[in-house]
């Protein structure tokens, strides 16, 4: 396997034939022989269908343009064997007629020279920004994501400087885990997925036991029609499901209140009223906070227990 460098200035002896200057890197059997032989020029025309291009090998190297110099230098590669091949800043400013010959991406109708940039098979495109010289100065290139995006895939990547602070932050992060864990850093992927179902187990298990706390709580209310319930440990959607559980039993209203900071978030609910006034007066009274639609209304107060207690049994309301 051999390695072939192609350059933006080509090499090629100016007073020798295309056909010759390829034949020279050609092995030559016997003495005596015609020089090309028929073999040499038959394995050149070959390789030039194999790779599916079109050169005028009969010409003279001078008489022909970058884009023919540099397939030809390709070509030689290839019928050498090679079969690593670095394109060593071939980018040169092609011409119109060799335009016509070339396919490759551009957003807008070019006009004058335009400067080609190829990556062997995957992409070739006119020069719209700044190039490096070789590929090696860009240095480590990082693929972030990848997304598809009409028809095609579009990538976010960092690279020289960048992609090694993107490792070394993702090294540190992963090593942190691994201390926390208390697991090698090989094995964080699964350990975290071990932790991760045994959280959703035990939010399994939390979600049940709330629910019996929700049910008993509404057996206690029975059907008692104004009923103003403190409960602990529950959100905003527990506090929801027990209101609504209650007024499924009694078909009155509900206030539900539970811990948050250093006060109280609440649901007013009602099958039968609009709670909208009763938040206005809770505002007036405690300055509290909160909204929502006539029959169920949410919010959060700082006043304290024993006043809101006293608040709504003026209203009828029985405490649970």
């Amino acid at each position: 396997m051999g390695i072939y460098v192609v350059s933006e200035k080509t090499i090629f002896l100016e007073d020798l034939r295309l056909e010759e200057n390829l034949c020279l890197s050609q092995r030559q059997e016997g003495m005596g022989i015609t020089f090309p032989s028929e073999k040499q020029i038959s394995r050149i025309r070959r390789c030039m269908e194999e790779l599916k291009i079109q050169l005028r090998l009969k010409e003279y190297p001078k008489k022909l343009g970058s884009l023919e110099r540099h397939l030809a230098e390709i070509l030689r590669a290839y019928s050498m064997g090679c079969r690593i091949l670095i394109l060593n800043h071939i980018a040169n400013r092609y011409t119109k007629e060799e335009l016509e010959k070339l396919e490759y991406r551009s957003k807008k109708a070019l006009e004058g020279k335009v400067r080609i940039m190829a990556i062997g098979e995957y992409d070739c495109c006119a020069c719209c920004c700044t190039h490096v010289q070789k590929a090696g100065e860009i240095g480590m290139v990082k693929i972030l994501s990848a997304q598809n995006y009409k028809g095609g895939t579009r990538l976010e990547i960092v690279c020289g400087m960048r992609a090694l602070a993107d490792y070394d932050e993702k090294t540190e992060n992963a090593a942190a885990i691994s201390e926390m864990l208390s697991v090698p850093t090989g094995k964080i992927a699964k350990a975290t997925e071990a932790l991760l179902k045994e959280r959703d187990e035990l939010k399994q298990i939390i979600s049940r036991m709330k629910w019996e706390k929700i049910n008993n709580i509404a057996e206690k209310v029975g059907e008692t029609p104004k009923a103003c319930v403190f409960a602990a440990d529950f959100d905003s959607k527990d506090m929801v499901h027990l209101a609504d559980t209650i007024l499924d039993k009694t078909g009155g209203t509900a206030a539900v209140f539970a811990p948050a900071g250093t006060g109280y978030a609440f649901v007013l609910m009602s099958r039968t009223e609009d709670m909208r006034p009763m938040a206005a007066e809770m505002k007036e009274a405690f300055g509290s906070k909160g909204g929502g639609k006539p029959e169920a209304v949410q919010g959060r107060t700082e006043a304290k227990e024993k006043e809101l207690k006293g608040f709504f049994a003026e209203k009828g309301y029985v405490m649970f």
